[in-house]
Parts: structure tokens; sequence; C-alpha cells
């Protein structure tokens, strides 16, 4: 299976036709944009815009500030999990949308929504055991940089960082080979560990052409992200990188999944022959 037998221009091309020609695609991600809006807005209201964290206040008024820092981090934890359910359920109905638009049919974004909640407890667990897998190898250099400050010992700190940083390409290599989890478990309708070996599996030999993807899908979210600048307090980047991207990214990476199916069912045909 070789990195060329996949176009990637072509098929951010045919991901960009997809989405944007029906209206439909932008509702799917509307929704999780709009959550992680809402509490991004809320968190900046708890945190009187950051105010608090400054100096002054926190010698005014400790008590004050302890009580807004505990607010902002139960808002911090509460969007975290909020846009990974929603965007979890999103990314399962758009790939349903994707797949069905692919063989012709139709179906509609709060029916493809509805069957996206059946993937859920699915994709949850796989994005756990991915999840799992990419940070496996940086357990060691963690735990040497945690024993080091609690030991005050320099010399493990700066182990541990080297290590961490040694360790930063096989993380990529393998965070890369598990990227399509999530397709292969809406797709190819597999299990939590199931599709983590599908992924696994379907990605041998494409690791560049998925890093340049990846590259480019993270390109694109930066001019978005960058209007944060100029409307701090909207949070327009956020919101938009969210709809635009997050929705361009599924339908890349599901067409992805499945050209890479193709060569993979050809390959093992031929190898069986």
């Amino acid at each position: 299976m070789a990195e060329g037998d996949i176009d990637i221009g072509l098929i951010m091309k045919k991901a960009f036709q997809t989405v944007f020609h029906d209206v439909g695609y932008i509702s799917i991600y509307f929704v999780p944009a709009m959550v992680g809006l809402i509490i991004l807005l809320l968190m900046q209201y708890v945190s009187g815009f950051n105010s608090f964290l400054t100096f002054q206040n926190l010698q005014s008024s400790p008590t004050a500030m302890s009580d807004k820092m505990g607010l902002f981090i139960i808002m911090l934890f509460l969007y975290v999990v909020s846009i990974g359910v929603t965007g979890l359920v999103a990314l399962a109905a758009a790939t349903i949308k994707i797949d069905r638009y692919e063989k012709k049919t139709t179906i509609g974004a709060g029916e493809a929504f509805r069957e996206g909640l059946a993937y859920f407890s699915s994709l949850l667990g796989a994005a756990i055991v991915a999840g799992l897998m990419i940070a496996a190898p940086l357990v060691l250099a963690i735990l040497l940089m945690i024993i080091g400050v609690m030991s005050h010992a320099m010399s493990l700190i700066g182990i541990g960082a080297l290590l961490l940083i040694v360790l930063i390409i096989p993380v990529i290599y393998i965070g890369l080979r598990l990227s399509l989890f999530a397709q292969a478990c809406v797709l190819d309708n597999l299990g939590a560990v199931e599709c983590v070996r599908k992924s696994w599996h379907v990605t041998k030999g494409n690791v560049l052409l998925l890093f340049v993807t990846g590259l480019i899908l993270a390109i694109i979210t930066l001019p978005l992200s960058l209007l944060n600048n100029i409307a701090p307090m909207l949070q327009i980047g956020t919101f938009l990188s969210t709809l635009i991207v997050g929705l361009i990214s599924s339908a890349t990476w599901a067409l992805i999944h499945k050209g890479l199916t193709v060569v993979v069912t050809m390959d093992d045909s031929q190898f069986d022959t």
C-alpha cells in the first residue's frame, strides 16, 4: 500500500465540495461550535476577562481570587467535556452524512445526528484506548520529571525533559496511526478496540500522507484562530475553527479512510491470491 495511491489534493477538494454544497453539514457542527462558544463566553465572564489573574487582584482579595479560579477551572472542565461529547457525536453524524452522499443517497442533519448518538459509547471507548496508547511512551519521562521536582533533583528533571523531547516523534507516529479510529468505528460499525486496530491496519505505510493532511488542516485553522486577537471577547475565531475546520476535517478523514480501506482490501486480496 503506497502513499501515492491516495491523492490528498483531490481528497481535500472533494471534502470542500461535499460539505459546502449542503447546509446540513454546517448545521451538524453548529452544535459543538455554539456549545463551545457559550461556555467560553461564560468562562470570560466568570474570570472578569482574565483581570482576576493580575497580581494586584491576588493581593487585594485572595479569597475572591480563589473562588474565581475555582469557577474558572470548573468551567474549563465543562468546556472540555461538552466539546468532547458534542464533537464526537458531530464527527459521527458528519461521517454518516458523507458516507451516504458517497453512496448517492441522502440523509438529513437531524437524522444523521441521531444516528451518530448510537456510536458515542464506542467512540468514547476508542478515544480512551487511543489516548492511552499515544500517551504511554511519555509516562516514564513525566514520572522522572515529577520525581525530580519533588526530590529537587535537577538531573532527573533534565533526563525526563530530554526523554520527553526524544519520545515526541514516536508519540506523533502512534497518533497518526490511530487517527482514523472514529471513521473506522462509524463506517465499519466496529467496537472500541476493533476500530483502533482497524485504524492501525489501514494507516500502515501512509503516515506521511496523514501528517501532511493534519498539517494542511492546521494551516487552515491558523488564520481563523487569529480572529480571536481582533475581538477576543467574542471568540469568533474559536467558533469558526470548530464550525468550518471541524467540518472539513471530518469530511477529509472520512474520505481518506474510505480510500485507504479500498487500497488495503485490494492489497490483501492480491496477497491472498
